[in-house]
């Protein structure tokens, strides 16, 4: 006989927590509820057959008719627990599960930059553990790097790039600010090259990204800290004539320092 609980089946799911499935106590799992059972004779005891007369002449049992069994009918017994899914109840809340996870986030790199650092070690170029100044040779090397392929990348937009006889300074640091368009002058006389912007702009990720594994810094957290202080930039914020972004006067700058200081970073003593 089917089992009603479980309809057969031997399973019960949890209405209330997904992919939770338990064994039917009704039918402890086996789908079937026997409501007849095979048993010993209790007339033979289970012999098939009984001695009778003086001279215990043997006898098939007519109760079992020689089988030695009888089906007798077992009434099923009273279960504790759920016996079918609308007597399971939801379990009790409480509250979500915390899951220790060590932070490692800090020191993490980004599979890019797994990618770049063996290449790296194939042409034998110094990979430190922790922040660390490159020597002035690997200075020089990463500056050209980023530099040729900055102006591939700029010749592909279709555009040159004239410099003035000056020493070009950094303009964040506001060294020259003012007259730097003197020095630099754009034109857009070449032919935009869809492939070689697309090839330049991916060989500027490498290269800067080289240089940061030349520094011994890990890119992950880096990166995911300069996108949220780029994006707090919006609000507030404004195009200068150039069409450049610029950023809102309580803006603040990203915890560079701190970074690198949980990548293992040693500031040089002032």
């Amino acid at each position: 006989m089917k089992c009603t609980a479980c309809q057969g089946k031997g399973k019960l799911s949890h209405p209330y927590l997904e992919n939770t499935v338990g064994t039917c106590q009704k039918c402890k799992g086996t789908g079937t509820m026997p409501d007849e059972q095979l048993q010993d004779c209790p007339t033979c005891d289970g012999s098939g057959s009984i001695n009778i007369g003086p001279y215990s002449e043997s006898k098939m049992c007519n109760d079992c008719t020689g089988t030695g069994k009888r089906t007798v009918k077992v009434d099923i017994p009273e279960v504790v627990g759920p016996t079918s899914i609308t007597e399971m109840k939801p379990p009790e809340w409480k509250g979500p599960i915390q899951v220790k996870q060590e932070s490692t986030t800090i020191t993490k790199q980004t599979q890019h930059q797994a990618n770049i650092e063996t290449f790296m070690r194939g042409a034998q170029q110094e990979l430190p553990k922790v922040p660390t100044q490159p020597s002035p040779k690997d200075c020089v090397l990463r500056s050209r790097l980023i530099l040729e392929e900055a102006l591939e990348t700029i010749a592909g937009l279709g555009v040159r790039v004239w410099v003035g006889y000056e020493l070009l300074e950094n303009p964040r640091k506001g060294v020259n600010k003012s007259n730097l368009g003197s020095k630099i002058v754009f034109d857009t006389c070449g032919t935009f090259d869809m492939v070689e912007v697309a090839d330049g702009c991916a060989d500027i990720s490498v290269v800067t990204i080289g240089t940061l594994s030349a520094c011994g810094i890990k890119d992950h957290a880096l990166l995911e800290e300069v996108d949220k202080s780029n994006t707090a930039k919006i609000e507030g914020g404004h195009k200068d004539e150039h069409g450049k972004w610029i950023k809102p006067a309580n803006w603040t700058a990203p915890d560079i320092m701190s970074i690198l200081k949980s990548q293992g970073y040693q500031p040089p003593e002032k």
